[in-house]
């Protein structure tokens, strides 16, 4: 957040960028179709990842802990 309003800030003071920057203004409809057809994918694909990535490790963290816990009673 705070290096995006640095950016801001930094590109207000620029007479070539402050000219063709619009914050307030409002994006067309067709603009955030396309913003959100790209988008949404990419951000389901990436909760995807992260998702079985979770499951991935809490199956090597359990079968590690089995793994130690039938060591220790081969041991005794």
């Amino acid at each position: 957040m705070v290096v995006t309003l640095v950016l801001v800030l930094s590109m207000r003071r620029d007479p070539v960028l402050a000219s063709q920057m619009c914050i307030w203004r409002h994006t067309p409809l067709s603009n955030l179709k396309t913003m959100v057809r790209i988008g949404l994918p990419a951000a389901a694909q990436s909760m995807l990842y992260c998702g079985i990535s979770m499951v991935l490790t809490r199956f090597v963290t359990a079968w590690g802990i089995l793994r130690s816990q039938s060591r220790e009673w081969e041991a005794d």
